[in-house]
């Protein structure tokens, strides 16, 4: 069945102004990095509107595709791009006090549209999406005690590894998760279901709602083999049939180890298009 896009159109007058007509960063650099992912590639950023560093971003082997998501209001599965380029970059940029989150975005527009020539529109489309509900049995997670003194920021400098049963290694007491070598392992401390949620719509490139009725804030733990994720979708509601003699897929995983299942549905979905872009930006 083909799905049928459809053009959106915005009342937000950001959308409609040229890359000339936005705010820009004070000063900005963007430098290409060649990591080895063999020793494990860390990813991320830090700083920006809302931060303990306001004035300042820092963004560490990001692709395009994660700029693009710093700047428009979309998660990653709500970006359209064939051919995208997987080159990675360091950016660091500056901006003046008082600058808002949504002031942001739109200097990151700018940025991406003058030094990598990025095009976008938007359109809707009907594709999978899904409700996190409660498994058969209940929940096998408890309500946190309470945040201990920990980071929310991953990992911070401790090396890329595997622990003793073939996963990712985490540092105990933080969330954060990590991937190597098709295995994945995440945790968090003190949230609600739906950060949870938000994290399954990630890596499941579609739409993720909590659905399960759970108010508090939990400890919750989870590692999975990434390579069969998409492959694996439920056929029907609840159920899984995949080979799982590599490890759990996300699906299993969810069920097995938190109590919690994924049930497909379908329905429209906002879309970030990418019409045009540069592999490589223009010098700093």
């Amino acid at each position: 069945m083909r799905h049928a896009l459809i053009p959106v159109l915005f009342s937000l007058t950001a959308y409609s102004q040229t890359p000339g007509e936005l705010p820009a960063f004070e000063v900005v650099s963007i430098r290409q990095t060649n990591p080895d992912p063999m020793k494990g590639i860390r990813v991320g950023s830090k700083g920006g509107p809302g931060t303990a560093d306001p004035t300042r971003f820092t963004g560490q082997n990001l692709t395009l595709n994660n700029l693009i998501t710093q700047a428009y209001p979309i998660n990653h599965w709500q970006l359209s791009a064939n051919g995208m380029s997987r080159e990675m970059f360091d950016v660091v940029a500056t901006m003046a006090e008082g600058t808002t989150k949504e002031q942001f975005q739109l200097m990151m527009q700018r940025m991406l549209a003058e030094r990598f020539g990025l095009n976008v529109h938007w359109e809707t489309k009907e594709m999978p999406r899904y409700e996190l509900v409660v498994a058969k049995g209940g929940p096998k997670f408890k309500v946190s005690p309470g945040p201990e003194k920990q980071n929310d920021s991953g990992n911070g400098e401790q090396p890329m590894r595997l622990a003793s049963d073939g996963y990712p290694e985490l540092a105990p007491g933080r969330t954060g998760s990590r991937f190597m070598g098709g295995k994945a392992r995440m945790q968090m401390v003190d949230v609600p279901v739906s950060r949870l949620a938000g994290m399954l719509s990630g890596q499941l490139r579609g739409p993720v709602e909590d659905m399960t009725g759970l108010k508090d804030k939990y400890d919750l733990a989870l590692f999975w083999n990434t390579s069969d994720t998409l492959r694996a979708v439920p056929p029907v509601p609840g159920t899984v049939d995949v080979d799982t003699s590599s490890g759990p897929t996300i699906y299993q995983a969810l069920k097995d180890q938190l109590g919690l299942v994924l049930e497909k549905k379908t329905g429209p979905v906002k879309m970030l298009v990418v019409d045009h872009f540069e592999k490589l930006p223009t010098a700093n």
